[in-house]
């Protein structure tokens, strides 16, 4: 009698933790939305190469599908494309020079850091970006007097000022 008990009180123990593990219970699911990056957005960067700083504004013009986004970085539109992952964002930039963005998404803004390698470049530079959306969805907010300064014009100045000294 008491083996038969010991079964019955396994036997539904087994099936507990087996409906909650297939519902998500329990910590064990990872199934949440990605966050909403699309539209326009811009903002203050500064990068660092061998020392020498630099800052200015900087635009992005992204769409998404699920999880997948692309567009454009910069004033002179640089290729973007990568990844959401909850409000996790990893995109990268391909130009002469190669842009490896890791940001968190949180509603109307977005920041984070950034690494730049290719180009010319001995080694890597790296900088910090904080953007808000000025866009989303086709519905204008406010671009201001942002001219999406040209990121990449702001490394080409870092590498030839680093290669004078």
């Amino acid at each position: 009698m008491k083996t038969k008990i010991m079964k019955t009180v396994f036997a539904t123990m087994v099936a507990a933790v087996s409906v909650l593990f297939l519902t998500g219970c329990g910590g064990g699911g990872d199934d949440a939305s990605p966050a909403n990056v699309a539209g326009t957005w811009s903002g203050p960067f500064t990068l660092t190469y061998k020392g020498q700083t630099a800052s200015g504004t900087t635009i992005f013009v992204l769409t998404q599908d699920g999880k997948n986004v692309s567009g454009t970085m910069g004033g002179t539109k640089i290729p973007t494309s990568g990844v959401v992952d909850g409000n996790n964002v990893a995109l990268v930039s391909t130009s002469q020079f190669t842009w490896t963005w890791e940001l968190t998404a949180n509603g109307d803004s977005m920041s984070g850091t950034y690494v730049v390698t290719g180009g010319g470049l001995d080694g890597q530079a790296e900088g910090t970006v904080s953007l808000t959306r000025t866009s989303a969805a086709g519905v204008h907010v406010d671009q201001g007097t942002d001219n999406g300064a040209d990121m990449e014009s702001v490394m080409t100045g870092l590498l030839k000022k680093t290669q004078q000294k």
